[in-house]
C-alpha cells in the first residue's frame, strides 16, 4: 500500500485546480463559514486550532452561540469542500449545514478535541500542537464514518501517525499564504483560504487511502 502523498505543491495544485472550477461556489461557501463563527481561514489543522480554542473558551464561559453553532458549521464546512474534491457537483450552499444532521456527535468530538488541544497547549504549546495535527480529521470521520467521539478521536489520531510533520509543514505554508492574503486589502484571503481547504481535504482523502486502501480521484485534475 503507498504511503499519502502529501506534496505541498501537489496539495496547492489540486486546490487550486478545483477551485477554479467552481470559484463561485468555493468563495460563497467559505463566506458562509466565516459569517457563522468559521473562525476565518482555513478549516484545516493550520487554520481550525484557533475555533479549538473559541469552543473551550465558549464552554468555560457559557457562551452557548460560539458553542453550538461553531463545530457543526465548521465540518460542514469540510464536507462541501472534500465533496468537491471528489467531484460531486451536487455540492451547494446550504450544505455547509449538513454538520447540524449529526449535531450531539459534532458537538461533543469538537469539545473533547478543543479540551485536548488547551491542555496540551498548557504544556508548552508543542504538546498541543502535535495533539491538533493529529485529530483534526476527527469531525470529518463522525460525518463520514458514523464513528461516536471517542472513536473518532482515536481513528483520527490513526490516520495522521506518521504524517504530522508533513502536515505541520503544509500547515505553516498555508498560514504564510493566508497573511499574503490579508496584507492584500483581504482581497487575496478569499482565494487562497478555499484553495487551501481544498489542499487540506485533499491530504484527508490522502490520508484515507493510505489506511484504508481506497482514493477516489474524481476531481483530482
Amino acid at each position: 500500500m503507498k504511503p499519502a502523498n502529501l506534496s505541498i505543491r501537489r496539495l496547492l495544485d489540486q486546490g487550486w485546480r478545483l477551485f477554479m472550477r467552481e470559484p463561485g461556489l468555493c468563495i460563497g461557501i467559505w463566506l458562509i463559514y466565516l459569517l457563522f463563527g468559521g473562525g476565518g481561514g482555513s478549516s484545516g489543522s493550520g487554520g481550525s486550532i484557533g475555533l479549538d480554542l473559541v469552543i473551550v473558551g465558549a464552554a468555560m464561559t457559557a457562551n452557548v452561540t460560539s458553542l453550538l453553532i461553531g463545530p457543526p458549521i465548521r465540518v460542514g464546512f469540510q464536507m462541501t469542500m472534500l465533496r468537491q474534491v471528489r467531484g460531486d457537483e451536487s455540492v451547494g450552499f446550504s450544505d455547509i449545514f449538513n454538520g447540524f444532521d449529526h449535531f450531539k456527535e459534532v458537538f461533543l468530538t469538537a469539545l473533547l478535541m478543543g479540551l485536548i488541544v488547551f491542555a496540551g497547549l498548557l504544556c508548552c504549546v508543542v504538546p498541543g500542537i502535535i495533539l491538533h495535527l493529529g485529530l483534526w480529521p476527527a469531525l470529518l470521520l463522525v460525518m463520514e464514518d458514523g464513528l461516536e467521539p471517542r472513536e473518532a478521536l482515536r481513528e483520527a489520531w490513526a490516520l495522521t501517525r506518521g504524517y504530522k510533520l508533513q502536515l505541520f509543514v503544509y500547515g505553516l505554508v498555508v498560514f504564510v499564504l493566508q497573511v499574503l492574503g490579508t496584507l492584500c486589502c483581504c482581497v487575496g484571503l478569499v482565494v487562497v483560504a478555499p484553495v487551501t481547504e481544498l489542499g487540506w481535504m485533499r491530504a484527508y482523502e490522502e490520508l484515507r487511502r493510505a489506511r484504508y486502501g481506497r482514493l477516489i480521484e474524481a476531481g483530482a485534475g
